[in-house]
């Protein structure tokens, strides 16, 4: 196999961890990230891989992972600890200094995609720590399954007791985030998380749970 060979398989399996990223596949994501483990994305790939992995059941390889690339002093560094921070025990001012170095790492992010994967994961951040709960939130334009889901679960996370009527900023939000979410996921392919969300917010309402 020739080096330009070479070159344009890794180019396209890129592409395909991207958008495998952006449809949350998980299961050809996993082959994906293999594939490019020994290239020079393979920080991306692991990123990718333990990002749609961290919030299933089965966490704890993602959660390792992302634990070690948190060791690391750069943009990946800071994206790996604001990611497990979101599946351990984010504080309000845990979230703010977050916040701040998510905003820093993406002042300076070396590349557009690095640039939206701190974008993502800010976004996440800040619904977490910046509205309160009877306040207007602004929703995420975006046809990427998991910018729709990272919000989403944000917004499911601290939703508070049912509410006799069921309404409420967050509630609305959260329906229309997880309404998006779904027409872009595959039949097939629903994620955990979307169905975690969409059964918090069957509890907020008073609802059955969806089958």
């Amino acid at each position: 196999i020739g080096l330009a060979d070479t070159k344009d398989q890794t180019a396209l399996r890129l592409q395909l961890l991207r958008l495998c990223h952006r449809r949350h596949q998980p299961v050809l994501l996993e082959q994906v990230a293999r594939d490019l483990k020994a290239s020079e994305h393979s920080l991306e790939a692991a990123y990718c891989l333990a990002d749609a992995e961290a919030s299933t059941q089965d966490c704890q390889e993602a959660h390792s992972e992302l634990a070690r690339m948190g060791k690391r002093e750069d943009h990946w560094g800071t994206l790996a600890r604001a990611r497990l921070e979101l599946e351990v025990s984010l504080s309000q001012e845990g979230a703010r200094a977050q916040v701040v170095a998510l905003e820093r790492a993406l002042d300076s992010a070396p590349a557009p995609h690095l640039a939206r994967l701190l974008r993502q994961v800010l976004a996440r951040v800040s619904v977490y720590w910046g509205p309160e709960k009877d306040a207007a939130i602004t929703l995420p334009e975006t046809s990427d399954v998991r910018d729709l889901i990272s919000v989403a679960q944000a917004l499911a996370y601290d939703l508070g007791e049912p509410r006799v009527d069921g309404g409420g900023p967050r509630v609305r939000a959260l329906e229309e985030l997880l309404a998006r979410a779904r027409r872009l996921c595959s039949p097939g392919g629903i994620p955990v998380e979307l169905c975690e969300s969409e059964l918090l917010l069957s509890i907020q309402k008073g609802l059955e749970p969806a089958a």
